[in-house]
């Protein structure tokens, strides 16, 4: 198999192999490969143990009673109203009420 390395690679590996670090690209890559495995196999545990905790807690939700909060959070947000009673156009955008023509305009990319 041939593998091609970018500039940076091989520049990186030579100083590897110049320092003496390792015997040959063959020794390099050897460790380069175990350490990748290593890497993904805690990868894939930590992704395990994550989606344990995940799990158990939706567990835990499903046993656990709904406070006034949740109940009535949907009807809140049905009733609050933009102040000044706006409607559609004329509802301010991030919160600000629009001061001037040119404001209007500038908000509504003209």
């Amino acid at each position: 198999m041939g593998i091609n390395l970018t500039p940076e690679q091989e520049h990186f590996m030579l100083g590897k192999l110049q320092a003496g670090k390792y015997r040959s690209a063959e020794e390099l890559l050897e460790v380069a490969l175990r350490l990748l495995e290593a890497h993904e196999r805690a990868e894939a545990e930590w992704t395990e143990r994550v989606r344990g905790k995940i799990d158990a807690a939706i567990a835990a939700s499903e046993h656990t009673p709904l406070s006034m909060v949740q109940i009535l959070w949907p009807e809140l947000v049905c009733s609050l109203r933009w102040p000044g009673n706006f409607q559609g156009r004329n509802r301010p955008r991030y919160g600000k009420k629009l001061s001037t023509a040119a404001d209007s305009k500038i908000s509504r990319g003209k």
